[in-house]
């Protein structure tokens, strides 16, 4: 589909192995060099590990392509059988007869095939992929095979080829013996950044694209989220190929590169995460809009002009007040050296007056408070004063003295949007052990502290959305709560 607009003779990142598109990073080049120095020991195992997609195979395939003339070679790449299927198998791989599938007579003609390659001063290898998967019985057989020895070597050597849990595998006390006779041990480490590159524009080559497709941004974003597999580098170019034919772009830069990421892993970039809040918002701000103005169109013109004087009486429930109690000392303690003190929810409840509609008008504004306050809780509650430490894991509260030099006009309220449920207390609103509660609506709760600044508003509400998972915003404090809070700190 999109090799004529990449001007591409095949797919470039098919997952197909062929020897054209083979490319060996630095891990993978240690790996051959460890696996072609094993064999010329003497006998027993030796053991290569890696990740999925990590180059296993491509290190294999260049392996078997580089073995010596008088090498028999027995590939086995679906080692989860029983021990007789798996000597059938190897008998099969390496041309050897069997008159039936008995363990003992199957064992009996290996071995003899076993001293007869010998004698022709031919070396046998079995080359077991996806080992992970052996069961210890086939195991253990396999150990008694390469118990057939001369006095100076052994008839055969045999290759596990694995995930890493292969090694954990061997490393049981029922397979000691196995893990003894293991004479060479490699696990594949990922590309780096270098050989990420290389990887690409070697394919790409390979494809008949000569020139740069891939920018430098792109590929680093691949390395970074691929983690340098090459399977995982490989999904990734190949949907980004796909995303930038899409797009009619001619190169493959982090816009793209952030997209084929997801599509072809499921994991959400940094980029993407943004994107998706950047249409939230926008969402939102939309919403909003039409609120408002749906507002607008439903209200008497008269209640219009009462709002504008704020001289409107309210229509609904009068606000339930709770007393206000005298402020325990006791109960309420002062902070010394800094140190975090719990503020005690039942000494810290005040009432506080419904907000005139003209507030309520400028809130609906900035936030959708589209209903009216519910009465379900037996009182409208500030916990006060309240301030969030950010010092601790969990969240807590500290009561401090209000700063009475700060002006009125700058305490604002943080307003936490807590869903379409209601609630039926307020736990739920809880941050930790404390409640943290001023006002309780059907969809919204308002927190606040004595002459609460802009600044740490904004580091409160940091707070609540980082660790309590709620949404919340920064408002201006409705004018009608300042005097009952501000006859509380007093």
């Amino acid at each position: 589909m999109f090799n004529a607009f990449y001007q591409l003779d095949e797919h470039p990142f098919t997952a197909e192995i062929a020897h054209k598109w083979l490319y060996l990073g630095e891990s993978h080049r240690e790996a051959l060099a460890h696996l072609s120095y094993g064999i010329e020991q003497t006998g027993g195992f030796l053991l290569l590990t890696g990740a999925e997609g990590s180059g296993k195979t491509s290190v294999l395939t260049t392996f078997l392509k580089q073995l010596p003339e008088n090498t028999d070679v027995a590939v086995i790449r679906n080692p989860a059988v029983s021990e007789t299927e798996l000597l059938a198998n190897l008998c099969d791989e390496l041309s050897v007869s069997y008159a039936e599938k008995s363990l003992k007579h199957l064992i009996d003609r290996l071995s003899e095939y076993l001293l007869v390659n010998h004698q022709k001063e031919r070396h046998t290898l079995v080359v077991i992929d996806d080992a992970q998967h052996l069961s210890e019985k086939v195991l253990e057989q396999l150990r008694l095979l390469t118990n057939l020895e001369t006095d100076t070597t052994k008839l055969l050597q045999i290759i596990l080829i694995g995930r890493p849990e292969l090694q954990q595998h061997l490393n049981q006390n029922a397979l000691r013996q196995i893990a003894q006779r293991i004479t060479m041990r490699f696990k594949l480490a990922p590309l780096n950044l270098t050989d990420t590159r290389e990887l690409i524009e070697n394919r790409l080559r390979a494809s008949g694209h000569h020139e740069p497709l891939f920018n430098k941004t792109a590929i680093k974003l691949i390395y970074q989220y691929s983690g340098g597999n090459p399977g995982k580098v490989n999904q990734i170019c190949g949907r980004a190929l796909m995303i930038g034919y899409g797009q009619s772009s001619r190169q493959i830069d982090a816009k793209i590169a952030h997209l084929a990421i997801k599509d072809a892993l499921g994991i959400e970039t940094r980029q993407v995460k943004y994107s998706n809040l950047y249409l939230v918002v926008a969402s939102i701000s939309l919403v909003s809009l039409f609120a408002f103005a749906l507002f607008m169109m439903i209200t008497p013109q008269k209640n219009l002009r009462s709002v504008e004087n704020g001289e409107t009486k309210s229509t609904r429930k009068p606000p339930i007040h709770a007393p206000i109690e005298k402020i325990n000392s006791e109960r309420i303690r002062e902070p010394s050296n800094n140190r975090l003190v719990q503020s005690d929810h039942s000494d810290s409840s005040i009432a506080l007056p419904e907000p005139s509609q003209a507030v309520e008008a400028k809130l609906l504004v900035n936030n959708l408070l589209l209903t009216t306050p519910s009465e379900s809780l037996d009182t409208k509650q500030a916990n006060f004063p309240v301030k969030i430490a950010d010092t601790l894991d969990l969240i807590q509260v500290v009561n401090i003295p209000p700063q009475a030099d700060k002006p009125l006009q700058k305490w604002y309220v943080v307003q936490v949007y807590a869903g379409q449920n209601q609630p039926k207390n307020l736990e739920r609103f809880s941050c930790g052990d404390y409640k943290l509660v001023i006002r309780h609506h059907t969809n919204s709760i308002f927190i606040t502290s004595p002459n609460l600044t802009l600044a740490e508003a904004k580091t409160f509400k940091q707070t609540i959305n980082s660790r309590c998972q709620l949404d919340s915003w920064v408002k201006p404090l409705p004018t009608s709560w300042r005097d009952p809070l501000t006859a509380r700190s007093n």
